[in-house]
């Protein structure tokens, strides 16, 4: 690889000779770059110095207050560096070592002067639960990223980056919603219209709610989006008492004296406002349209040039507010008895982020408050919570002989442990000790009772 910059300077003050200076960048490799000074005139070349990492840009500097040259060099790290150099420098080079040194020795060990910069960020891995991101900088410091929501979680200091990456594996998979890439030294994320809106999460495993009973959908990438574009004021919304009134103006009380609410964003958290934005073409040589921080999508200019930017896509989820489409998984349930082998399967589809536990419901309500109908013609009054909370206590879910975590979704359990591009089979049984007479009797009713319809059935 090699990069050149040519400058020229007059010599002597009685001749109109020019002497052209070639300044020669050679990348040895990826961490070795020597700068080579060539006097044009006769051919003499000698190296100045040798910088640690690849350099990107260099600059002569001749207003030095001692009246010496030098040259400001730019490397792959974050410092910029200033080396001097001198008029001498060819000669002393050329009769210092032969022309046939392989591995010439350079005439500067260290520069004059270096402008710290701060450390660029060198290596990422995207952890599999898709929003937190581990990364390595240059100085060789560890630290945890959130996606979500813009923001460094965690500076691990200088630890093992593999062995980091290891300890954070999860068992858990969410579709790929966003891209990842450090090349220029700083953590950027890219969110596509093909897939960006592909991965929907319950609110409490995401951690945005306490409340194990909500079970409240999100979508990752829709709330990125919301909360990039929480300043904008094409996505506001005016609450009049609590309810939505589109033909409102903004504003704390309307003529009526009824109470006025701005609601923005996406209800749940926001980014920093320094945080910047880019909208830019599709592919990797797409060229930006527009570049501004989260914050300034409040001003009038840039909240003009966002309304001939923002592609559909993105005011379909931050606008309208209409929720994408959900990815369903087609599964088999089926007793995991032995001699049912020869039944007919039970097919049923669901969303693919649907938990275990919400199958463990499923069951249970076929097994014991369908058969509590049956036998006395109304349904009992349970509450969803206590209903929820019993089928936990007498139900077990197994894939592959394997018992499934009650957080489990049915993708995970798909990729991680059916493994087969089929329909997922899943297998339900009574826990031990909820075994007695009157289950052994329910649990030969359910057998019965639970063959498959004419038709794919959703849970």
């Amino acid at each position: 690889m090699r990069r050149s910059l040519v400058s020229t300077r007059l010599e002597g003050t009685d001749s109109d000779e020019h002497v052209a200076l070639c300044w020669v960048v050679v990348v040895g490799c990826v961490v070795v770059c020597r700068v080579f000074e060539t006097d044009m005139t006769t051919d003499a070349s000698g190296m100045l110095f040798r910088e640690k990492n690849t350099v990107l840009k260099l600059e002569l500097d001749d207003g030095n207050m001692d009246g010496s040259p030098s040259l400001w060099v730019a490397t792959t790290d974050s410092s910029i560096s200033r080396w001097p150099i001198t008029n001498t420098t060819v000669a002393s080079e050329k009769s210092s070592q032969s022309t046939d040194s392989p591995l010439p020795t350079p005439t500067q060990i260290a520069p004059s002067f270096t402008l710290s910069g701060s450390p660029g960020i060198v290596r990422h891995h995207v952890l599999n639960n898709k929003r937190q991101i581990l990364t390595k900088d240059t100085s060789e410091q560890v630290a945890l990223w959130d996606v979500l929501m813009a923001k460094k979680l965690e500076d691990l200091g200088k630890v093992d980056f593999d062995e980091e990456t290891q300890k954070r594996f999860e068992r858990v998979y969410v579709p790929n919603w966003f891209t990842a890439d450090s090349r220029t030294g700083m953590l950027n994320i890219r969110l596509d219209g093909s897939d960006a809106l592909s991965a929907w999460m319950i609110a409490k495993a995401i951690g945005l709610t306490d409340d194990d009973a909500d079970d409240t959908r999100l979508n990752l990438g829709s709330l990125v989006l919301q909360a990039l574009l929480e300043y904008w004021p094409q996505t506001h919304r005016i609450l009049e008492n609590g309810h939505e009134n589109p033909l409102a103006s903004s504003g704390k009380t309307d003529e009526a004296g009824q109470t006025q609410e701005v609601q923005r964003g996406n209800g749940y958290f926001s980014v920093a406002r320094h945080t910047p934005v880019v909208f830019g073409e599709s592919g990797d040589c797409g060229c930006a349209l527009l570049r501004l921080q989260v914050g300034d999508a409040g001003n009038l200019q840039e909240g003009l040039l966002l309304d001939e930017t923002v592609p559909p896509w993105i005011t379909d989820a931050v606008i309208r507010k209409n929720p994408p489409a959900y990815l369903k998984i087609a599964f088999v349930l089926l007793p995991s008895t032995s001699v049912l082998k020869s039944l007919k399967r039970d097919r049923l589809s669901a969303s693919d982020y649907l938990q275990v536990r919400k199958v463990c419901e499923h069951v249970y309500e076929k097994l014991f408050i369908c058969e509590e109908m049956s036998g006395s013609g109304s349904r009992s009054e349970d509450s969803s919570s206590s209903r929820a909370e019993r089928a936990e206590e007498k139900i077990e879910i197994l894939c592959q002989d394997e018992l499934l975590d009650l957080n489990m979704d049915l993708r995970t359990v798909k990729y991680f442990i059916w493994k087969s591009s089929s329909d997922l089979v899943l297998q339900y049984r009574l826990r031990l000790g909820q075994v007695g007479q009157g289950e052994q009797d329910k649990t030969g009713t359910l057998e019965k009772k639970v063959r498959p319809k004419s038709k794919t059935s959703t849970l």
